[in-house]
Formats: structure tokens, sequence, C-alpha cells
């Protein structure tokens, strides 16, 4: 058995066909018929550009994959032998309550794979507001409020406990 190494190279964005053809000679009956074939050496697709939304702690986590355009991506647990998540230009896994990495990788028609690219999102704590104290001694207008979260954009102030009848949208409530 013999063989050997050639290498193809291809750092374009379209396939490449390179034809080979093999002579050989032997010692008893000299040349032999020579053996042709072609190669086609698809290009490896560029690594995946990915990003995550900016989450809270128990928030839902969407990963997209924009570029490279024309191949396919897959979406996996870790950044070698992992388990497939999804194929598509993106994922979403919920609920995120801690740092959570997954792993995206381009592929392209002819078959072949960029690296993965590990995706990180690191979810946020959300501060409690602070109430501030409020004291009442007469029937009237009783104004109710608390010191602004940071990173926090919306209150909303309710009349049960349920939170389904909302009476204001702002850090403070005149009642």
């Amino acid at each position: 058995t013999a063989s050997t190494s050639i290498n193809f190279p291809n750092a374009g964005s379209t396939p490449i066909t390179y034809t080979v053809t093999l002579t050989i000679t032997s010692n008893c009956c000299g040349p032999l018929v020579p053996l042709t074939t072609t190669i086609t050496v698809n290009p490896t697709p560029a690594d995946p550009t990915a990003s995550v939304n900016s989450i809270c702690i128990g928030g839902i986590a969407t990963f997209t994959a924009t570029a490279p355009s024309g191949v396919t991506f897959s979406w996996y647990d870790a950044a070698s032998s992992g388990n497939l998540l999804s194929i598509g230009t993106s994922y979403s896994v919920s609920p995120v309550n801690a740092p959570y990495t997954v792993y995206v990788q381009s592929s392209n028609s002819g078959g072949c794979t960029s690296a993965n690219v590990p995706v990180v999102v690191t979810p946020t704590a959300v501060p409690t507001p602070t109430a501030v104290p409020n004291i009442s001694c007469d029937t009237g207008i009783v104004s109710v409020s608390i010191l602004p979260a940071a990173g926090v954009t919306d209150y909303n102030w309710y009349s049960d406990p349920g939170g389904t009848i909302l009476v204001q949208s702002n850090n403070s409530l005149s009642y």
C-alpha cells in the first residue's frame, strides 16, 4: 500500500476543483494506465459572529448569530463533543440564573465547519427598591414612594396583592 499527502488549499469563499493524475511505472510491466480523479475543495466558513441580549436573573436569553451569510448555524452546550441544542440563527434558554455559555458553529453547503465560538450571557441582579418612610395622621391623600433602584426603568403600583389592578406607573404614588 502506497499513499501520499497533498495539500489542496482553499482560502477563498467558493469551491475550487483540482484534477490529479497518478502515473505508475512498474519494474516488470513499464508504464501502467494513469489514474485521474477530480477533487473539490470547499472553503472553510468564517467563524460565526454572535451576540446575546442583556437579561436579569431568571430571564430569557436569546443568542443570535448574524454572520457569515449563506451558512447554517448550530448551537452546542460544549466547545467540543457537545450536545446539539438547536440549528438556526437563534437559540433561547430560560430561566437563566447564573452565567451561561453556548457555542455556535457555522457550516456551509459543502459540509465544512468553522470553529465553535463561545457566547456567554451573565444575568444581572436587579436591586430591590427602598421604601421611603411615610406617616399619615389624618384622612386624605397619602403619598407612598420608593428610592429608585439602579437599572430599573418601570415601576408599577397595583391596588391588589395579585398585581392585576394597575393604579399608576412611576416611582411614587399618591393614594
